[in-house]
């Protein structure tokens, strides 16, 4: 994410979208993660699993709120 930060210094739509990207991968690990515990009954709210948990929360945030600012920038070239 910090990679699409540092290119939208220059480049902003291009940056942005890459910060999403790794934003949304990070969800799709963290879920990744997190699934085949649940299923297993392994799951705790504890050490690693709540930091997994907090990681993906916040990925996934941010992944919304960035697409809700994109259509919202699209609509006003609109």
């Amino acid at each position: 994410m910090m990679v699409g930060g540092l290119i939208a210094i220059k480049k902003h739509a291009l940056g942005a979208h890459i910060s999403v990207l790794f934003a949304f991968l990070g969800a799709l690990a963290g879920l990744g993660r997190l699934v085949p515990q649940i299923i297993k009954g392994n799951f705790t709210l504890g050490g690693s699993s709540l930091l997994i948990l907090l990681m993906t929360v916040i990925c996934l945030f941010y992944t919304v709120m960035a697409i809700r600012s994109f259509k919202a920038a699209r609509k006003a070239q609109a």
